[in-house]
This record gives C-alpha cells, structure tokens and sequence, in this order.
C-alpha cells in the first residue's frame, strides 16, 4: 500500500513538473495599453489588449492555461483567473497567441479580464494555477495611443514598441514601402511661357507623383 501512495505521489510530482515546464514556455507578447482607435473586440469596442504566445515546437503541442491568472498588480497575482468553460481562450497550440481584452468587463466573455491598464505604465504578470508562481512578466511605462509594446520578435527578450500593431499575429515592426513624390521642374523666372489662372506669368514648380494612387 505504501509504495502504490509512492508511486503514484512520483507520478504526480513528475506530471506537476512537466506541466509547469510547458507553461514556463508561455510569454507575454504583446501589450497595447492606450486603444482609441487601433482594433475593436467583438462589441465593437477600443479596448487594452494583451497577447500571450506559445512557441513553434513546444512540447506538449498544447498547453490549457484554464485556472492561470493574469494581473496588473504585481502584489495581486490571483487578481483574474483565466476561465475553465471556453475552450476557445484556454487551449492554445504551439506557435499560436491568445488575445485578451483588459477592459475590466468580464460579462463580454472569458477573454475579457477584470481590470485596465493604465496609460502611465503598469505591469502584468501571468500566474500558475497555484497563484504564487509567475510565468512571465513586463512593466512597462507611459504609453502613446495605438501604439502597442511587444517582444522584438516573438518570445525575444528585447521589448520595443510597435507602430504598426500585431494582435495575433507574429511580432515585427512593418516597413512600409515610401510614398514618393518627385519636384520634376521649375521655372523661377516666367516671362512669357505660361500663365496662371490669373492670366499672370508667376514662377512655377512641377511635382511628379510615380505612384500607382493620388
């Protein structure tokens, strides 16, 4: 008898261990504090969001983050538990991302938490199930509206911001391709070669636009 107790403590400990070794995996993304006008939930709303990511070849494939917390308050670990009734934002496959609203209103579903961030910087912390042990972690400073604060790539160490956000998405800052716009000509000096709407012969400048679109 004792030894069946042995064993299947032994078994407990090492399935305990395994998969705290798996969330130990999870990062915190993503983080946009100050949303007027960058991505609405499914209520048409601007809210906080936050992303959480689960690398490419984790093991297990996929991790249920049911009964983790996350929070604001890094002395309040156990401020919002992750629901254990949706499936939908608990499971999450390796080389995917779970996107949370910080809106601090829970009756719009289990991916609404109970508080917001504040603009002039804050944390958050995801937490195990136990309530003591954090995952992972980021404070953060005074935020600039639509402009989000993520791992340089995912699950990098260095944090930068983003103007060009990446809710569920791989992280990366998008080069966007120049808007040219060309002076082609110019005459400083118009005597007799061509009039304005005035009937005046003023100096001029010619811009060229290459581009595809005014």
């Amino acid at each position: 008898m004792t030894t069946r107790i042995f064993k299947t403590l032994i078994a407990v400990i090492i399935l305990t261990a395994s998969y705290t070794a798996a969330a130990q995996q999870i990062y915190i993304n993503e983080v946009m504090a100050v949303n007027q006008a960058n991505l609405q939930d499914d209520f048409w709303d601007w809210d906080d969001w936050f992303e959480l990511y689960y690398p490419t070849g984790s093991s297990p494939g996929v991790v249920n983050l049911a009964n983790y917390y996350v929070s604001d308050d890094g002395n309040n670990l156990t401020k919002w538990q992750i629901p254990d009734n949706d499936p939908t934002t608990t499971f999450l496959a390796n080389g995917d991302y779970l996107l949370f609203w910080a809106d601090k209103d829970t009756l719009q579903g289990a991916d609404h938490v109970n508080f917001k961030f504040s603009v002039d910087g804050e944390g958050l912390y995801l937490t195990a199930p136990d309530g003591v042990t954090i995952i992972d972690s980021i404070e953060f400073g005074p935020q600039g509206a639509d402009v989000s604060y993520g791992r340089e790539c995912d699950g990098c160490e260095n944090w930068v911001y983003f103007n060009n956000t990446t809710p569920e998405e791989s992280n990366g800052e998008l080069m966007m391709d120049p808007e040219l716009l060309f002076i082609n000509e110019v005459l400083a000096i118009n005597t007799t070669n061509v009039v304005d709407e005035s009937n005046e012969h003023a100096a001029w400048i010619e811009i060229y636009n290459p581009n595809d679109h005014a």
